[in-house]
Formats: C-alpha cells, structure tokens, sequence
C-alpha cells in the first residue's frame, strides 16, 4: 500500500497529531542514552529489562526502559504507530489496545507488566486487503473522519463486543421473548419467576443493559387493546395501562378535571421518553438510588441480604419517611404521586383469569427487611388500567423540587387538590414524592388542616404532621426544612393565600 493512503486505523498514512513531531519517534532522541521520551523532557537512564511480548500474534524481544508504557513500546521501539497518543492520561482512547482480549488505555500500562499477554493492536485486526468488518462498515460509512482517533475507536468497539460475547462485559444477558396477543396468553406467557412484562422498557431496558434486572423471558404486551382512556357514568376516568405518558398529559378530560395529574406527568422525564413510556409501567418504576444501580456495591433491594450502602453514604436524593435499617430508597415516579393524591384505584388480571382492583393506597409495600418487593403484584399479575374517580373540589397543583429545571428526579414534590368553602378549608388531598420509598400520604396532614383558615401556621401545623417521624441520614438532612418551606408555599397557593 502506498504510503500515505488512507485506510481507518491501519497505522498508515493519517496526518500528524499537533504536537507529535519527530523527536518521539526517535529522529532527535538518543534513548540509548537517555531512555524513552514519554513525557518530551530528557530523563536519566534507568533500568531496563528483557522482555517478550506477543503482539498481533507476532513475537517479540525487547529491553524496555522500565517507565515505558505499552503504547510507547508498540510505537517507539516496535513501529507499531497505529495507536495513537493523544492524551496520553486514559482520557481519549486514541491508544486503546486489546490485552487478552479486553481493552485497555495503552497509556496508562507499563510495557514491563506484559511479559506474555496477548496483545494486539490495530494492526492486528485486518490488513488493506481484508479489513475487519468493522474497519470496512467505517470505510462504507464515512465514519473515520480525520483518521487520528479511529484506531482507538475500532480497537475499542471490537473488544466491547468480544467482551459481551464473554459475558465480561456491562450489557444484556440473553432471554426469551413472545409477543402477547391478548392479556390472557400475557399472564400465562409470564407465570414464572424469570419473566418480566415489557411495555415502553424505558426503566427496564436501562436496567438490563447494567445486569441489574435480569429477565429469563420478556413477554411483549406493548400491542395489546390497553391504550385507550374512557370516561365513566360516575364522571370518573379509565385509563389504558398502555396509554402513553405524553398522551395521558395532553388529553383534555386530563388537562380539564386532573390539571394535578398532567402538570405531574409534564414535569418528569423527557418528551421521548414520555412518548414511549406506558402509564402501568410508570407506576412500577425502579428506584434511582445511586446504590441501587452500582452493582459494585451492596443494595438489600437489588441483592437482599447484603446491605444498604446508602446509609452512612451520600445519600442526598433519597428518603426520610418511611425508611427502614435495610433501605432508604425513594421511588421516582412523579405521576404516581398526582395518582395518590386523586385516589386512583389499579384494576389488574392475574395469571387464574381473576381480576383485582387495588387501591393506590395499598398497592405499594415499605421497605421493611423486604426492600427488593415494592409492589402487592404476585407473579404474572398483569396491570390493565388505572381508574381515577369523579374529578375533585378545589384547586390542584403540582410542585416539584429538583436540581434542574427539567429531566431530572424530584428532590421533593407535592400533589395537592385543596378546596375552600367560606373561608376554610373544606377538603385536602395532599401526596408527596421524593421523601418515601412511595407515593407518600399521611392523612394526619389533611386532618390538620380541613376546617382550618387558611394560615401560615394552619400550613406549619399540617408540616409538623408530615415530618414527625422524618430522619435523615446525613446528605439528605436538609430535605426535612426543605420540605416544611414547599409544603407552605404549596398551600399558600392551593388556598390562595
């Protein structure tokens, strides 16, 4: 091949990177007398040792200085110039090789450390004449741009997916799947222990991606006739368990008798995932505690019986109400805290044909010494729809406290639907997110207030309600005050104060 032709990460003919000059392959650099020019300042002579390395299948003996690094030996001593340095601090990737079959920064390995290893560049994964197939889709797509980096990102892709292969890697184990044609064969394609339902996977996809949730089976039900919402003869509505978030915010029933309910579901996520993210799935999402998805530390919810590394950790997002010694999870779901609060009520089949109607207020479980079960579901239960009663009295409102002004998870958040009637208030329904491992409601907070005017104090009291049994656990203290100054200001507005 020509010198200077571009081919994607073959070592030959990409342009120069700035600050590469000659002087690092050698042309103004005497290591023999001075040793390897890592850094471009002149060091004193060191140790060198006798090595073998096989690189690309290839045998080699070398005597490095023992500050080499592995891409300094492959392109300074070997020629092997198709890894690249660019960094040189394990930032950048241009010099990503594989070792034993897994990538590595380059940079960030001493030579001296792979006596034997099986090594291999980017050299190693194809020739002009019989590229990788990855090299070859680069080429086929345009997708190397200047050339400097593209061995790294070739190198780097080929050993991600060897490593899934291998199991070694971060990604999804394998599982089963059936498409379900009607909620019958749903419940009885998913009666066993290993199976999960999918619907817009938004959480769970994410979740299998990172091993945390590891379906044997995944059953298909996002075809089936769920995604309709329909009023009722009590005034109430029935919603589809398929409904699309985004949907179920924009339907004008919704935005006209539960405005609580679409502000809830506007204010979470994105419009891609509300797009794709069903109303059944949204009440069971998964926690975001941090814990929960390192899976390098112990998490009682996702492995039971190894601890809660979150207590005595950071812990600043998670819950004060409701925690217990093996769990202080939030749930994450803002419409299911606007679902608390209207008293929704979760119509499900199970897997006998039986269907059951479960309140909001019973469908999820405290942590206890059980963090890992959330819900009341049995195996193979099914969600189909969510019922809200007839349309409240009074004024609703949906606050959220977060770190951003969008896509980010309530630090705390209130669901209120308050009503006045000469001068008191008549009804309270008060829910609240980002304090509990659920949608949270004490009726002694509504209790404090109806029959009350409306005052500062009134609102003090009903906050001294909800936070008598708050702990924090450090990080998370400040939520406590945080919480008493929403809850006020909340109130003040749904009373018009």
């Amino acid at each position: 091949m020509r010198h200077g032709a571009i081919l994607p990460g073959c070592g030959n003919g990409c342009q120069q990177h700035p600050g590469e000059s000659d002087s690092q392959s050698g042309n103004h650099h005497d290591p023999e007398r001075y040793g390897p020019n890592l850094t471009g300042v002149r060091h004193p002579r060191t140790a060198r040792v006798s090595m073998h390395f096989t690189i690309n299948g290839q045998s080699y003996q070398a005597e490095p200085d023992i500050r080499t690094s592995l891409l300094d030996l492959c392109r300074e001593h070997l020629g092997l110039t198709g890894s690249k340095k660019g960094c040189d601090h394990g930032q950048c990737g241009a010099c990503t090789m594989l070792v034993n079959g897994r990538r590595i920064n380059s940079c960030l390995s001493l030579a001296v450390m792979h006596q034997d290893d099986e090594i291999v560049t980017i050299e190693g994964l194809g020739t002009p004449d019989d590229l990788h197939p990855l090299q070859a889709a680069f080429v086929r797509h345009d997708g190397y741009q200047c050339g400097y980096c593209t061995p790294g990102q070739i190198c780097s892709a080929v050993g991600m997916m060897d490593e899934q292969h291998q199991g070694g890697g971060r990604g999804m184990k394998t599982f089963t799947y059936a498409k379900a044609d009607s909620a019958d064969a749903a419940v009885r394609d998913a009666h066993s222990s290993g199976a999960k339902f999918i619907a817009g996977g938004t959480n769970l996809l994410d979740l299998m991606k990172l091993q945390i949730e590891t379906p044997e089976k995944l059953v298909d039900i996002s075809r089936l006739p769920l995604g309709e919402i329909e009023e009722r003869e009590d005034g109430g509505l029935t919603i589809g368990a398929l409904v699309p978030n985004s949907d179920l915010a924009a339907d004008p029933r919704v935005i006209a008798k539960y405005e609580v309910l679409s502000r809830a579901l506007l204010a979470g996520a994105s419009g891609q995932l509300r797009n794709k993210a069903s109303t059944g799935g949204n009440l069971l999402q998964r926690t975001r505690c941090y814990y929960f998805y390192d899976t390098a530390m112990p998490c009682n919810k996702r492995e039971p019986g190894t601890g809660c590394s979150a207590i005595g950790g950071f812990n600043r997002i998670l819950a004060v109400l409701g925690t217990s010694e093996q769990c202080i999870a939030t749930h994450p779901s803002d419409m299911a805290v606007a679902m608390r609060a209207l008293d929704a009520t979760i119509i499900t089949q199970r897997p006998d044909g039986d269907k059951r109607r479960i309140s909001i207020h019973e469908f999820y479980r405290l942590p206890g010494d059980t963090p890992n079960i959330e819900t009341v579901l049995e195996t193979g239960e099914l969600i189909t729809h969510i019922e809200l009663p007839a349309p409240p009295k009074g004024r609703q409102v949906y606050r959220k406290v977060r770190d951003r002004a969008s896509y980010a998870f309530a630090i705390v958040s209130i669901a209120g639907v308050v009503s006045v009637e000469d001068g008191k208030i008549a009804s309270a329904s008060l829910a609240f997110g980002g304090l509990g491992p659920m949608p949270w409601r004490n009726p002694a907070v509504e209790a404090a207030l109806v029959g009350q005017a409306p005052s500062d104090a009134v609102f003090n009291a009903a906050a001294d309600a909800l936070l008598a049994d708050a702990t924090g656990y450090g990080s998370n203290d400040f939520k406590i005050p945080l919480t008493r100054r929403v809850l006020v200001a909340t109130l003040r507005d749904l009373t018009g104060e």
